[in-house]
């Protein structure tokens, strides 16, 4: 089973999301971007799913700090800028979206597993 992180600072969005998802993924869930910093490291995620305001440090500082990437990563925000999405992309996003509904980020994030083919160990 693969293995999501979701970094999210609301509980709703999240938990939403992993009634989503659970059945489908090894998910683990963060609030903060710390905490998120860490549990990248420990946990090792095949999918991060971030949002990019998160608490104490934010998802951009969290892509910029953590040695672990992800094989996708989807950005979720309210406000992307092009140099936003430059810099988003320099880091290894693969997906960015705008306040997306649970619905819609999972059907991209079927899209991208789909598309990545990723196998995961039996």
């Amino acid at each position: 089973m693969l293995k999501l992180l979701i970094a999210d600072s609301s509980n709703i969005a999240t938990n939403s999301i992993s009634q989503l998802l659970a059945t489908h993924y090894d998910l683990c869930v963060c609030h903060d971007g710390n905490i998120a910093l860490q549990v990248l490291a420990e946990f090792q995620p095949d999918i991060l799913i971030i949002n990019l305001m998160l608490p104490h440090l934010d998802g951009l500082g969290v892509l910029q700090q953590t040695s672990f990437k992800p094989r996708i990563i989807i950005a979720m925000t309210t406000y992307v800028s092009s140099y936003m999405e430059h810099l988003l992309i320099e880091l290894g996003v693969d997906y960015i979206m705008i306040a997306p509904s649970s619905y819609s980020l999972r059907a991209r994030l079927e899209d991208l597993v789909r598309k990545q083919v990723i196998v995961s160990d039996p």
